[in-house]
């Protein structure tokens, strides 16, 4: 078995990749649209340093908030399409109790010794 992570960038891609995995379960680990924005514009890297780069007119604070939003849209439409085997998550569940949930969602039952 395989665990493969994918940045936020990717999402744009989820339908593709959720049709070239049929069968496969997936996660999608999600983090408040704000914190990312800021931490975004503190250390640009990524999709905002690429915007910068080419030196685009809008805001980097208005790219942030369009750039979130598309991943979000794209996220959300993944997970209507997918059922079952799309698990969406926020980072601050990733607790115990919510790292168990993942596990089990991917079949991967912890040992009791574990």
């Amino acid at each position: 078995r395989y665990v493969v992570k994918l940045r936020s960038p990717e999402t744009l891609h989820i339908h593709a990749i959720l049709k070239a995995f049929p069968h496969v379960p997936w996660v999608m680990l999600c983090r408040n649209p704000v914190e990312v924005m800021i931490s975004a514009l503190e250390h640009p890297t990524g999709w905002l340093a690429y915007k910068q780069r080419r030196n685009a007119r809008m805001s980097d604070e208005h790219y942030s908030a369009a750039m979130l939003a598309h991943f979000f849209r794209r996220a959300t439409s993944a997970v209507e399409a997918a059922g079952a085997r799309g698990l969406v998550l926020d980072h601050t569940d990733l607790t115990l109790k919510g790292m168990l949930r993942v596990a089990t969602h991917f079949g991967l039952l912890p040992d009791p010794d574990e």
